[in-house]
């Protein structure tokens, strides 16, 4: 399972989907629950800091890269996205229906 975005840009991406994945994982970084644990300190709450081998987040070639990444080290064959985040109510859905369109022109038929 992971947090997941796919836009034209990475620029789109961390504008459209970036605010709601933050408000999600604020309470977990600011408690330091265990996957943020290994985090120096001083690190601060960025999406940059937050998104590696968390989210799938960027451009369709992004995120294909990212899905084969992770397809080589687990071996999984399916993959569980969440696209949205109930802590803020967001994205919206037009902006949910456009990035699953482009899930499935842009990057499903290459993984």
């Amino acid at each position: 399972m992971r947090d997941a975005w796919v836009a034209a840009t990475r620029a789109e991406a961390d504008a459209v989907y970036g605010p709601h994945v933050m408000t999600a994982y604020r309470y977990y970084w600011e408690n330091r629950l265990a996957e943020f644990r290994t985090m120096p300190p001083g690190t601060p709450f960025t999406l940059d800091s937050l998104a590696p081998d968390r989210l799938i987040l960027g451009d369709p070639e992004t995120c294909v890269r990212e899905f084969q990444r992770w397809q080589k080290a687990t071996g999984a064959g399916t993959f569980l996205l969440r696209l949205r985040h109930a802590h803020s109510g967001g994205p919206p859905h037009d902006r949910i229906m456009a990035a699953i369109r482009l899930f499935g022109e842009r990057v499903i038929p290459h993984v």
